[in-house]
């Protein structure tokens, strides 16, 4: 989705009078991932892919907030520092990023609309619904420095052979009936995928409770489930019973494959 940005800059925490010092004209077509060499990576609720799918393409621009530029920097390598728990120069005491208070950072009131901070970034055209959601959901989840560089996240492959086969397919093999009544088959990564992403619970018919949500783990009810917050009577898989709970080190695994868009691969 292109978005055409030709406007007089203005930097999101600094008052009007040092805008106009430092304003600068924009008159360029920004395309989003794939521009400047940028290693694509799904839109999901982690600073890895806000960087590639929001600030760098939207934000780091010749002339805006890169260094040099309008500050401050908003380019891969700098971005996370010069925003979480830093206080705005302009909007004092309000911080640019305040983990876990969407509302309370300048950074995700701005690219709503301002909200009482002056007017909405990036100056000409607004970020689109998804993405402003997905800074905030970020934003809620305590603001990390997370998510997979581009080409590390964890494939369904591996997570199928070090994981998946060894921990769930006692349960989950073959065609019904299975042991210990498990709906569903996960015995290989055709019967893994076609049975977690984008697929309802057969238990928890609650609204939020697809499986594996893609680019969004802290939206899978898989994870939940991993992590023993699921729903009765089944609140966490492997079974309680089997006193077998992954490893926090398995679920960041699970997790990572999920926030890059659970492929299958």
């Amino acid at each position: 989705m292109s978005i055409n940005l030709k406007s007089v800059c203005r930097f999101l925490l600094l008052p009007t009078a040092i805008l106009v010092s430092q304003a600068c004209e924009r008159t360029q077509n920004i395309t989003g991932p794939g521009n400047n060499n940028i290693v694509p990576l799904p839109l999901a609720a982690n600073f890895a892919s806000i960087q590639n799918n929001i600030l760098t393409p939207s934000c780091a621009v010749t002339g805006c907030h890169v260094q040099g530029g309008v500050q401050p920097s908003l380019e891969a390598g700098l971005a996370y520092n010069n925003l979480v728990g830093v206080t705005s120069i302009g909007y004092a005491p309000l911080l640019r990023v305040t983990p876990g208070n969407p509302n309370n950072s300048v950074l995700y009131r701005k690219i709503t609309g301002g909200n009482g901070l002056g007017g909405p970034m990036p100056p000409g055209g607004m970020l689109t619904q998804a993405q402003m959601d997905t800074v905030r959901a970020w934003i809620l989840k305590g603001a990390q420095n997370d998510g997979p560089p581009a080409g590390t996240a964890p494939t369904l492959s591996q997570i199928q052979a070090q994981i998946i086969t060894q921990n769930c397919t006692g349960c989950h093999v073959g065609s019904a009936p299975r042991p210990n009544g498990a709906p569903f088959s996960l015995e290989n990564i055709d019967s893994t995928y076609a049975n977690l992403v984008n697929q309802r619970s057969l238990r928890n018919l609650k609204a939020d409770s697809i499986r594996v949500v893609p680019g969004r783990s802290d939206l899978s009810y898989l994870i939940r489930l991993l992590q023993g917050a699921g729903e009765q009577p089944t609140p966490q898989m492997p079974p309680l019973a089997t006193q077998n709970m992954l490893s926090i080190a398995q679920i960041q695994q699970i997790q990572g494959w999920v926030d890059a868009g659970a492929q299958k691969n």
